[in-house]
């Protein structure tokens, strides 16, 4: 997963999903943000691609 475009950067956020990222894991998603505020704007995101207002 890169996350040189998050870095160094505040407010910001990347969903990706990555393969087998642990042992009997298939695939994961992980949303990484560059601060607690890229994180938490990156849960809104999902949570708003899922329908949730």
């Amino acid at each position: 997963m890169d996350l040189e475009c998050i870095k160094g950067k505040w407010e910001s956020f990347v969903i990706a999903t990555v393969d087998a990222p642990a042992s009997g894991v298939k695939q994961a998603l992980v949303i990484a943000g560059s601060d607690k505020r890229g994180t938490i704007y990156g849960i809104y995101e999902l949570s708003r691609r899922l329908g949730v207002s």
